[in-house]
């Protein structure tokens, strides 16, 4: 018995440990040595990952199989709630992020961002009917709710400073769509690109809001900001150019976003 048990906690401990040692040698040769690129997401984040009919399916599955065919492995996704996939990355968890996320200074501080995949301003979407709500002008003493830890949660309480709103943090944009049809929440505020696939699906429902409340925002993948992960986030990169230059990209844009957007071949500088 105190065999088992001192197997038991080695075999704990070595566990433990393989996160650390995952990041002790160089990501991109470790990616190629397991044949694998495991990916943390939330699969709650339409039209980037969601789950249909039991499969994950979105812009994100579809760019990162052709990411995995450009380094010749296969891709693996880790399905957590937002709140814990950039915590995830740092404990070593996963080997980069999809998300996307909002290219921001403070961010870029932190992590290794690769290059945009898509682009949108952060809005403010209403329901079509609410005709007391007309422009991001008639916010005051409005409830709104946004995903948890974003940039879009951020900006709605910086824009709304002095107006007397109520912001509600959601674990994901649905639920938030959810309450404002059930009349709880006056708006959703998230980036564009998010928006107009949820107009998209529910057609003559929704209402997206003009101007937008933030400024032009970059969507990217990001990586830790460390030597060891390096050649793995520029292999990325070099990856996602590929599609940008040769039409993929525009294909999948068009898949998921209905339209196409240029994309910087250089990381741009975040104007937040």
């Amino acid at each position: 018995m105190l065999l088992k048990k001192l197997i038991g906690a080695i075999t704990i401990a070595a566990a433990l440990t393989i996160p650390a040692i995952a990041q002790e040698k160089d990501l991109l040769a470790a990616v190629k040595e397991r044949g694998e690129l495991v990916v943390g997401t939330e699969l709650q984040f339409p039209p980037f990952d969601f789950i249909e009919n039991g499969k994950q399916v979105g812009f994100n599955s579809d760019l990162f199989a052709e990411i995995g065919k450009e380094l010749g492995v296969k891709v693996r996704f880790i399905d957590l709630p937002w709140s814990n996939v950039l915590p995830g990355l740092e404990a070593g968890k996963f080997d980069m992020v999809a998300g996307p996320n909002t290219l921001t200074k403070a961010r870029l501080e932190k992590y290794y961002f690769n290059l945009p995949i898509s682009g949108g301003a952060i809005s403010i979407m209403k329901l079509a009917k609410n005709t007391d709500f007309k422009s991001p002008d008639d916010i005051e003493g409005k409830t709104f709710g946004a995903q948890r830890e974003t940039v879009s949660a951020a900006k709605i309480r910086e824009f709304g400073e002095g107006k007397n709103i109520t912001v509600r943090d959601y674990s994901d944009n649905n639920q938030a769509y959810a309450d404002m049809v059930a009349g709880r929440l006056d708006g959703v505020v998230a980036q564009s690109t998010n928006l107009y696939y949820a107009a998209k699906l529910r057609e003559g429902m929704f209402e997206i809001l003009k101007p937008a409340i933030g400024p032009m925002a970059w969507f990217s993948y990001l990586g830790r900001k460390d030597e060891n992960s390096r050649a793995l986030m520029e292999a990325i990169d070099a990856a996602i150019l590929k599609t940008i230059q040769d039409g993929r990209m525009d294909d999948l844009q068009r898949k998921w976003f209905t339209v196409t957007m240029e994309l910087p071949h250089t990381l741009p500088d975040p104007d937040m």
